[in-house]
């Protein structure tokens, strides 16, 4: 067995603590060093240290701060004093942070009034008109904005046979505040078609693109002719034209009308159609026949002055 001297073993001792001092492996239990006292000489020595007191390091919790996405970050200083056991100090640092979850962000739009409607309205001053053959009347017609602005087309359709309508003005202009008005006319002719006692409908139609309303008068064209008796310049009774009649359901009611200054006396020739010798008549006056017959019918009149004025009534 080989001994080893004093010296060597001095030696290993300063190399271990020198290793034990270079490492400052504090808290470690052993410490295994194997050295060489020369060379073909290995030494294993085994070599236990003193258990030092364990003293752990304070931990320091850092402080968080929260972004906007919600992810929690810390920063804190680690406690690296460790105590002088074999545990060294705890050098982390755990933090715990709380982000604040951004509100969504709104979008404001600002709701829009919808644009009026584009309209219009129709009304008439009467809805009923009566007359007589070979006379005129009239509708005044109305037309008020509800949006629209712009011209508005007028036209009539359905009048009574041998009736015609005009407009005073067929286009009506409307603004944002104001309407406008268009009076209709209507004539019938001596061989204008009668209508019933009740009337009959028509329309008053207005249009502006594909805006279109229309109101719905009703009009009564009464049998009877009001025949004036003329004169001429020379204050004589002049030739009458031929009269068109249409007899229709009924009579046709004849009213000669005197509008000169003188005493008109009537003739006929056809006492069964109506057309009997009447009576004078007198400046301003009238006289009524009533022909029940249909057929061409002469006349005349005279004052006493000129020869006879004729003219015929033509009942179809």
């Amino acid at each position: 067995m080989t001994r080893t001297s004093p010296r060597t073993i001095s030696r290993i001792s300063r190399t271990a603590l020198l290793v034990v001092l270079a490492t400052g492996a504090v808290g470690v239990s052993s410490v295994l060093t194997a050295c060489s006292a020369d060379a073909g000489s290995p030494l294993i020595t085994s070599h236990k240290g003193s258990k030092g007191t364990d003293t752990s390091g304070t931990d320091t919790t850092g402080a968080s701060t929260g972004s906007s996405d919600g992810t929690g970050t810390s920063t804190g200083t680690p406690d690296n004093t460790g105590g002088s056991s074999a545990t060294p100090g705890d050098t982390s640092s755990t933090g715990t942070g709380t982000g604040t979850t951004p509100a969504p962000t709104s979008t404001s739009t600002t709701p829009t009034t919808p644009p009026a409607a584009q309209d219009f309205d129709i009304a008439l001053a009467a809805n009923k008109a009566s007359m007589n053959l070979a006379e005129t009347t009239t509708f005044q017609v109305t037309i008020a904005p509800k949006g629209y602005v712009g011209d508005v087309a007028l036209s009539v359709t359905g009048l009574p046979t041998g009736a015609t309508g005009t407009f005073s003005a067929d286009k009506v202009a409307l603004t944002a505040s104001a309407g406008g008005t268009s009076t209709l006319t209507i004539k019938t002719t001596s061989g204008s078609t009668p209508t019933a006692a009740t009337g009959a409908d028509f329309k008053i139609v207005a249009t502006a693109g594909t805006l279109s309303h229309e109101a719905t008068p009703n009009l009564v064209v009464v049998s009877k002719l009001v025949i004036q008796i003329p004169v001429n310049s020379n204050t004589n009774l002049k030739n009458y034209d031929d009269i068109p009649l249409v007899k229709g359901a009924g009579n046709i009611t004849v009213v000669w009308n005197n509008a000169t200054n003188d005493v008109v006396t009537i003739h006929r020739s056809n006492t069964a159609a109506g057309l009997n010798h009447g009576s004078a008549i007198q400046p301003g006056g009238t006289e009524t026949r009533t022909v029940t017959a249909v057929g061409k019918f002469p006349f005349y009149t005279h004052n006493g002055k000129d020869t006879a004025s004729p003219g015929f009534i033509d009942v179809k």
